[in-house]
């Protein structure tokens, strides 16, 4: 079974086992149910939602949290004496989906 769902704005498809990076879920949390189910894939059948699949949920386990590599930004005006630099990192969680729900 696939399931696409939504995660903080963000779309993720993936079957039971998969490990994907999501956005960043929290320092407290271990385990997350996901109950906005857009698209549920078994081998024969194929349930879309309107905008959500009802009944249907992803259970995420998190694995552990991690940092992007680090953006440099450079900003600076011409004959005006300006320049400003700084850099971002951000943060993501690693899941592993632990069971899709239907």
């Amino acid at each position: 079974m696939e399931a696409t769902f939504e995660v903080k704005g963000k779309q993720f498809t993936a079957k039971k086992g998969d490990v994907i990076e999501v956005p960043f879920l929290g320092d407290d949390v271990d385990k997350i149910e996901i109950d906005r189910v857009m698209v549920l894939k078994n081998d024969s059948d194929i349930k879309i939602g309107k905008p959500y699949v009802e009944n249907a949920k992803v259970v995420l386990e998190k694995i552990e949290d991690r940092r992007t590599k680090k953006i440099i930004v450079f900003k600076f005006k011409r004959r005006k004496d300006y320049k400003r630099t700084y850099g971002h990192r951000q943060k993501y969680s690693v899941v592993k989906v632990a069971d899709i729900i239907s």
